[in-house]
């Protein structure tokens, strides 16, 4: 009995480990990019996200904390965009439907960036 709850205590907390690691030190190699039109550009003024939607393309493109750390605003819905978002799982979102983008371009220039 003890032997099992200290398994599921471990277990419990690789998840947690897994599930609030930080998204750092990216660079070319950690990423994957995708490019679209914009459907949907969201900017949150209570957690200063900004969340951009693609059109055909089912998963949610995120700058965390992007009202504060960029200026975004110029980006118009329709537009053709490039992006790059971070290769990273977390249990919080186990079918990878929220991408953090490390890298952002709009009209053949880079207009966000968090790669090294």
């Amino acid at each position: 009995m003890k032997t099992t709850i200290r398994l599921l205590a471990l277990l419990f907390g690789i998840l947690l480990i897994l599930a609030f690691r930080p998204i750092s030190n990216l660079d070319s190699s950690k990423t994957r990019a995708v490019s679209g039109h914009l459907e949907q550009v969201e900017f949150d003024s209570k957690t200063k996200d900004i969340t951009l939607k693609l059109e055909g393309d089912d998963h949610c493109y995120y700058i965390n904390r992007g009202l504060e750390r960029s200026n975004l605003s110029s980006i118009l819905q329709g537009s053709h965009v490039q992006i790059r978002y971070a290769k990273h799982w977390t249990p919080l979102d186990p079918l990878g439907k929220m991408r953090h983008i490390a890298e952002l371009s709009f009209e053949n220039r880079v207009v966000y960036s968090e790669l090294e």
